[in-house]
């Protein structure tokens, strides 16, 4: 509309730079990262998800000042879930979303959250340049637990966060960067430069450098711990596609954690290998990946810490009849710590699409030795919903869902799924104990076109 080219009323997302700052949209990981070749985001959308967390909550809007210069600005005010101390400080901020038992009901919108922010963004023949703010105010105190890994989290009840974010992007080469900082004083640098050295093959280099005193409370990025914080490491990935039937991907990742995290009392080191290869002859795609992850982990006896390595692979045979297709999926984890643990798991899924119909049925058989051999494996759902649960022990997951779409305007989807395990008459414990070895789950979803 003119030089508006978004707006956002009610719950919203955005995601700035390489995300260092503030971005809570989803993220697909390392073999993500190979895939969208590390490129930074500048956006502004609706909060579409279930999730009743990880949003913002006021308006968003992004304009065009000049021909290759827009700004973002955006501002919320929202209700959060904490866990409270005593002194009604807050100890942690909740961000599952969940309120099924007292105890979580206890915890719902007992604190209030004010941000604001903005992100001005110049873009002119593949070179682009940003600066971000944000200043977040809570209307308690965060005071995290005194455990020796939460020493750097964020503390107080304002906190603000700046970067500048920089990178080029070229027919053969992307180069993505961002640094930033904040009230915590500290650093926190990635970037990424990613080459097309033929026609067949791209290599791609991240490297990120977080402070263990940095923290930022909307931050998500390129991590192998999971925050934006307390970790330096170097990543190197390749993309080699000879043909459009053949695709190996591969990539190798070691980081390092100055501070103690959780479960690993001292500073620790990971390294993470995978390699994928995808092959389509005619209307068939047969997958192969493996996968080894190490890292260094305290050990029961309290110990010195030990490395943990862990095997993951998988096969699958996809086929596409156009009406029919079909899925076969094998999965085995392999994992060596303080004692072996092996599991394993195949799955079988198979869709068809009918005039108004589509359907889609699973069944997957899996038995592992422990929690340490679990497996995990992508299902279906809803519009906007995804999962991908975790099986251990001994049993079989089965689904079935159905999507009709009734006249022209409405569309109604049904998915009924059953995990029945043979190793266990309980499933979970407290107020989400099934006295049953068998759990049944029921979705059902109206949507209305206009």
């Amino acid at each position: 509309m003119g030089r508006l080219k978004t707006l956002a009323l009610g719950r919203y997302r955005v995601g700035y730079g390489m995300g260092l700052v503030i971005n809570n949209d989803f993220s697909l990981g390392k073999l993500g990262m190979l895939s969208t070749l590390g490129r930074s985001q500048n956006n502004i959308r609706a909060h579409s998800s279930t999730m009743q967390a990880n949003y913002l909550q006021g308006a968003a809007a992004k304009v065009e000042l000049l021909k290759g210069l827009d700004l973002n600005v955006f501002a919320s005010w929202r209700k959060i879930d904490a866990t409270l101390t005593d002194d009604g400080y807050i100890q942690t901020i909740r961000s599952d979303g969940y309120h099924r038992t007292q105890t979580e009901m206890d915890k719902k919108n007992n604190a209030e959250q004010t941000v604001a922010g903005g992100h001005l963004n110049y873009f002119h023949k593949g070179f682009h340049a940003g600066i971000t703010g944000t200043f977040s105010h809570l209307s308690r105190d965060l005071h995290p637990a005194t455990a020796l890994y939460r020493t750097y989290y964020a503390k107080g009840n304002d906190i603000w966060n700046a970067s500048v974010d920089y990178g080029y992007r070229g027919a053969r080469l992307t180069f993505n960067g961002e640094t930033a900082t904040g009230s915590c004083g500290a650093i926190a640098s990635l970037n990424a430069l990613s080459w097309k050295a033929t026609g067949d093959l791209s290599l791609m280099a991240v490297q990120r450098f977080y402070s263990k005193k940095y923290h930022a409370l909307f931050s998500r990025s390129f991590s192998e711990g999971g925050r934006i914080q307390n970790e330096s490491g170097i990543y190197v990935g390749a993309t080699w596609q000879p043909s459009r039937k053949f695709q190996l991907m591969a990539y190798s990742d070691y980081a390092y954690f100055p501070w103690p995290r959780y479960q690993v009392s001292l500073a620790s080191h990971v390294w993470d290998h995978l390699v994928q290869m995808t092959w389509k002859p005619s209307q068939w795609k047969i997958g192969l990946r493996y996968r080894l992850k190490r890292r260094e982990q305290d050990t029961d006896e309290g110990q010195a810490l030990k490395w943990k390595n862990e095997h993951r692979g998988r096969l699958s045979a996809e086929y596409d009849g156009g009406i029919w297709n079909s899925r076969t999926q094998a999965d085995m984890a392999y994992s060596r710590f303080s004692e072996n643990s092996f599991g394993w798991m195949v799955t079988e899924q198979i869709q068809g699409r009918f005039k108004w119909l589509k359907a889609s049925a699973s069944i997957a058989y899996f038995h592992t030795d422990d929690f340490d051999s679990r497996l995990y494996a992508y299902e279906r759902g809803m519009l906007y919903s995804f999962n991908f649960p975790v099986f251990y022990g001994e049993g079989i997951r089965y689904w079935v869902m159905a999507q009709a779409h009734i006249m022209s305007s409405f569309v109604l989807t049904v998915k009924v799924g059953t995990t029945n395990y043979f190793d266990r008459s309980v499933i979970g414990t407290g107020y989400q104990q099934v006295n049953h070895s068998a759990m049944t789950d029921l979705e059902i979803q109206g949507r209305v076109r206009f």
